[in-house]
This record gives C-alpha cells, structure tokens and sequence, in this order.
C-alpha cells in the first residue's frame, strides 16, 4: 500500500515538474531526470507487481491451510459426538447393571459372564465349575494343568464371596 502511494506521489510530482518545465525550454539535464523519473517509476511498477503476486500466494496457501484445518475440526467433532454417544450407553448399560444386581441380590447371569476378563482358554473353567466338574476333570478336558484350573475356581470363589458381600 506504502508502494502504490509513493508512485502516485512520485508521478503527481513528475507531472508538476512537467507543467513547470513546459514554460522552459527542455535541457539536455531535464532530459536525464525525466528519464532518471521514468525508471524509476518503471522500478516502483515492477516492485507493485511482485509484492501484489506475493500476497496472492500466501493468501493461497493460507485458504489451503485453513480448509485441512476445517477438515479436521469436522471430522474431531463426528469423532467426539461419537464417542459422546458411546458414554452414554456405556453409563446406561452400566446403571441397569447395577440396578438389576441390587434387585436381583445376587447374580442373575450365569457365572461365565462375570469373568469376560479371563484368556479364551480359561473361559470354559467357570462354566464347567457351574455345572459341578471337579478340577482335575477340567483339566483333563481343557488340556491346560490343575493348578490353572484351581486357581481360577479360586477367583470364582472370592468373587462370589465378594459380591454376596455387597
């Protein structure tokens, strides 16, 4: 903006010089400083240009920018109304747990589904407990050792007591 003030000060002073030398005749000197004055103006022109094509790409890059940037926020946003969600039925799912449990004053699910935590190879132990196999038999069907067995039979029993309890 400074650029395109001095080139309008720069020829509105060339002009009054213009009037005021027209009443003169022009010498070889004024000849130099009008070609001196037209360079220079040609420089502030070309400089203009440069400085205006300059701000173009930057003004570019920065729309370019800013649309990744609204990009993400769209997508953080879906992201978080998703997961906003999934608390929600997260905090349900657990609230009717507990209301079904203080009603029910004991487990209303089969023991299996209180150890969801234990190895895919364990998972059969509290079932085959349930029904009344001693742990050697579920060891034997199982094919893992005794003392696993014993010590998840162990587990089950502390839950049991823990959650009879409450």
């Amino acid at each position: 903006m400074i650029e395109v003030w001095l080139l309008l000060l720069t020829v509105a002073l060339f002009v009054l010089y213009s009037r005021a030398n027209k009443k003169r005749p022009p010498s070889e000197g004024a000849n130099a400083h009008v070609e001196q004055l037209t360079a220079l103006i040609d420089e502030f022109e070309k400089e203009n240009k440069e400085l205006v094509q300059s701000v173009a790409r930057i003004k570019r890059a920065t729309d370019f920018e800013l649309e990744g940037m609204k990009a993400e926020l769209s997508a953080a946003r879906e992201q978080i109304a998703h997961l906003t969600k999934q608390y929600g039925q997260l905090q349900t799912l657990i609230g009717e747990t507990e209301h079904n449990r203080l009603q029910g004053g004991g487990r209303n699910e089969p023991v299996s589904q209180n150890f969801l935590f234990l190895k895919d190879e364990y998972r059969e132990i509290p079932v085959m407990y349930e029904q009344g196999h001693t742990s050697q038999d579920i060891a034997r069907k199982l094919g893992i050792g005794n003392g696993e067995v014993e010590m998840v039979i162990q587990m089950i029993k502390r839950q049991q007591k823990d959650s009879t309890a409450r």
